[in-house]
């Protein structure tokens, strides 16, 4: 890592850490976090585009260059904790400073949640803690697939449908995941996001 920081003048690298799947629960909640984030964003276009819209940080693993990091107010209103990862992330591109997330590739296991609310917080900061993208996001989700079940043809169902397939295959292969259980455990997963974001988007409009 410090070697990357050194040769591309990094002033943040993230790394997605690889999970430790040992159960049940954690097939279905664990993976949710990972394909969110890369179905979303092409990791590789964070270090080639300068644009804060094309910003991303995993909160679970963040390698700062020293100066900047003490140079730059990066922590919350009351400088205990770090702020948001994708506002981290957003905030080093606006400075014009130089940023990378990677996939781990089995060099840091991440240990899973205790609590399903903290699955849900990290799944929450993927999506930038903001409430309008994510509901956007799982309208997005639920809604875009019945309009195309109930308006065309079968046949047209069949793209979606080739492109979830494939996406959770390739992500499960790069994250270190199976992905027989992913494409199997889909619509659960599925479910089980709606009701984690749902349930942050309440805790962050309703909980202070």
């Amino acid at each position: 890592m410090i070697y990357r920081m050194k040769v591309f003048d990094l002033s943040l690298l993230s790394l997605i850490p690889n999970k430790t799947i040992t159960d049940f629960r954690s097939r279905i909640f664990s993976p949710l976090a990972d394909f969110v984030l890369i179905n979303l964003l092409p990791l590789r276009l964070v270090k080639l585009l300068t644009q804060s819209a094309f910003s991303a940080a995993d909160s679970r693993c963040m390698f700062f260059e020293a100066s900047m990091f003490k140079e730059n107010n990066l922590l919350d209103e009351d400088g205990e904790k770090l702020l948001p990862a994708n506002r981290i992330s957003a905030l080093i591109k606006e400075k014009k400073f130089n940023s990378e997330i990677l996939i781990a590739n089995k060099m840091l296991l991440y240990n899973n949640p205790t609590t399903l609310a903290k699955y849900g917080d990290d799944l929450f900061q993927v999506l930038g803690n903001n409430v309008f993208g994510t509901f956007a996001y799982l309208t997005l989700v639920f809604v875009g697939p019945l309009v195309v079940l109930l308006n065309f043809e079968m046949a047209f169902f069949t793209l979606p449908l080739a492109l979830i397939f494939l996406g959770r295959i390739m992500i499960s292969f790069l994250t270190g995941q199976s992905p027989i259980s992913n494409v199997i455990l889909h619509p659960l997963q599925m479910l089980s996001m709606a009701c984690l974001l749902v349930s942050a988007i309440l805790k962050k409009l309703f909980v202070r």
